[in-house]
């Protein structure tokens, strides 16, 4: 199984993204600072796939906790829907 990092999970386009990652067999790890969403995406997330959401409410410019997160999680895979540049740069500095 794989482990992927969903930044923006709890929106839109990420909440569907989540439905497809985790009915193919993926482990997600999102992180969404709830700008244009909330925390009760995932619970309803939960009871649509009957699977658990790992989910951070943090905002990918903290470099500080973003670290923290892939450092307690084994990482295989990063999806962005935010900034990618600042993601990039963010954990290339890592």
């Amino acid at each position: 199984m794989k482990n992927i990092l969903l930044t923006g999970g709890a929106g839109y386009i990420g909440s569907h993204t989540v439905v497809e990652l985790l009915e193919n067999g993926f482990t997600l790890i999102c992180v969404d600072n709830f700008t244009n969403s909330s925390p009760e995406v995932f619970d309803r997330l939960e009871r649509i796939t009957e699977q658990k959401v790992i989910w951070y409410d943090a905002d990918i410019r903290d470099k500080k906790l973003l670290c923290s997160i892939v450092e307690d999680n084994v990482v295989d895979g990063v999806i962005t829907l935010q900034d990618i540049r600042r993601l990039v740069n963010l954990l290339l500095t890592h």
